[in-house]
């Protein structure tokens, strides 16, 4: 995920097209800009790793239930 996000940044900023956020305070023209997307995606995909090993939890757990 974070390999994806910084590939196409790269991308765009070449063809010079750039994202800023407001809010976020990422802008990716600056090497802050670039820190931040990284960390935020960073957090992305740990939190779709948890989401699936709670799904796999959830799987074993049923297929448990059903042995019983």
């Amino acid at each position: 995920m974070i390999n994806y996000i910084k590939k196409r940044s790269e991308q765009l900023n070449s063809k010079g097209v750039i994202f800023i956020s407001l809010k976020e305070s990422i802008d990716t023209p600056t090497p802050t800009g670039v820190f931040m997307l990284t960390v935020f995606g960073a957090v992305a995909q740990l939190e779709r790793e948890y989401i699936k090993d709670r799904q796999r939890g959830s799987y074993i757990n049923c297929s448990i239930r059903r042995e019983i």
